[in-house]
């Protein structure tokens, strides 16, 4: 299972949507894609509270070289 499939997987075991939830991730590599970044690793948890569960998601991402981060 890919990193991305992690990801959905775990949010549709909360209640989640699949449409929604790859619309977010499309939206994050795009957004890191901008920057000029390379998304190498995601790190995913859940955490239950009171108020209903936490997911917590952490990226590694790599610098790319070569480009200029300036428009």
């Amino acid at each position: 299972m890919s990193d991305k499939e992690e990801v959905v997987s775990m949010i549709q075991a909360v209640g989640g949507k699949k449409d929604g939830i790859e619309t977010i991730i499309q939206t994050i590599e795009q957004f890191f894609e901008n920057l000029n970044l390379e998304i190498e690793d995601w790190k995913i948890s859940m955490e239950d509270s009171r108020e209903g569960t936490r997911v917590f998601v952490r990226f590694q991402v790599l610098v790319k070289k070569g480009d200029s981060l300036e428009p």
